[in-house]
């Protein structure tokens, strides 16, 4: 019996964004009481193991051609991944296919052949909107960091940056995977680093933070800025009545839980230009996970944007600073002078 065929997958190495496959189904003669043509994932990611996920869609006409989007089936597996301020390399999803149709006539069923395919590769992230519409059906990637070229990156001797490693074209399909550097900031003054002019203060640690996030294209990167914080503790309470055995002397009396009390820090990012605004804006107050220094300890924690974001103002081409909390996701004080 024919089998169904698969076409190569189509987009961009990232499973972030679709990676689709265009199954053709075979076609049937005689009366068909229904059609369904299948497609199965086995999807695998070194170290964490394999899964497999099976799509399936309604065929209505017999060598119709369907569009599959697996990248679903690639970020179930990738979840298992755990990143940490210290990853610098990241690992490939790698996947192949099977397709076949199954169907009934004269209220007996059938399954045609299965076809395979495979393997292919792809790695973590995803393109933007923009990226998308401007690229069409495909896009292949090599640089991992979004951040401008417009200003040089201000950081301080004695921090340490963590720079995404570009890397030869990964087309989808094709992914090698990604890694990121982490490069020592040893002396002061304008520098290139990784290809990024990089401005170095004398070392400080007055108010100076560091911070690691993941970006938009799956890796690690660092930006570390200067500026004087509020600090707000947000406890919960809750009140109750502790019952006893009364007397005259020994009524019963309240009691209060009180828990959760992390800490929020608002902070502002230098004067920014127009790209360095739409990089923070975009990218780093959009960051999912993200770590902030604190002392020699790397603090989880996630970024609070303002509820309204305000941008370049236009009337006087003036820069602007942005807004922003750093909420920790630890409680109590993350001080090490506390500890014991």
């Amino acid at each position: 019996m024919a089998a169904p065929t698969i076409s190569a997958p189509a987009g961009s190495p990232f499973i972030g964004s679709p990676i689709t496959h265009v199954v053709t189904s075979v076609s049937l003669e005689g009366e068909v009481a229904f059609h369904r043509l299948n497609l199965k994932a086995n999807v695998s990611m070194g170290g964490y193991g394999s899964n497999s996920f099976t799509f399936s869609a309604p065929i209505y006409n017999g060598g119709e051609s369907v569009t599959f989007d697996v990248a679903s089936a690639l970020r179930a597996i990738a979840d298992q991944f755990t990143y940490t301020a210290n990853t610098t390399s990241f690992p490939t999803i790698a996947w192949n296919l099977e397709a076949w149709d199954e169907y009934m006539i004269d209220g007996e069923y059938f399954e045609t052949g299965h076809t395979t395919a495979g393997s292919w590769t792809a790695i973590m992230g995803a393109c933007s909107d923009l990226e998308r519409i401007i690229s069409g059906g495909g896009k292949s990637v090599s640089v991992f960091t979004r951040k401008p070229s417009t200003l040089p990156e201000i950081v301080a001797v004695g921090e340490t940056m963590v720079c995404p490693n570009s890397t030869s074209a990964q087309s989808v399909g094709h992914a090698t995977g990604q890694s990121c550097e982490l490069v020592n900031i040893t002396s002061e003054g304008m520098q290139t680093i990784h290809g990024k002019k990089v401005y170095a203060l004398p070392a400080q640690t007055l108010d100076r933070y560091q911070f690691r996030f993941v970006n938009t294209l799956g890796v690690v990167e660092s930006i570390s800025l200067t500026s004087l914080r509020e600090m707000e503790i947000n406890c919960t309470q809750d009140n109750y009545i502790k019952a006893v055995q009364e007397t005259f002397g020994n009524p019963s009396r309240a009691i209060v839980v009180k828990q959760n009390d992390y800490e929020s820090w608002k902070l502002t990012t230098p004067p920014l230009d127009e790209a360095w605004l739409s990089w923070y804006a975009h990218e780093f107050l959009m960051s999912k996970q993200c770590w902030v220094k604190i002392s020699t300890y790397w603090i989880p924690c996630h970024i609070i944007p303002e509820d309204t974001v305000s941008g370049v103002k236009r009337t006087d081409g003036s820069f602007i600073s942005l807004a922003f909390t750093v909420q920790l996701d630890i409680n109590g004080s993350p001080m090490p002078e506390l500890m014991i």
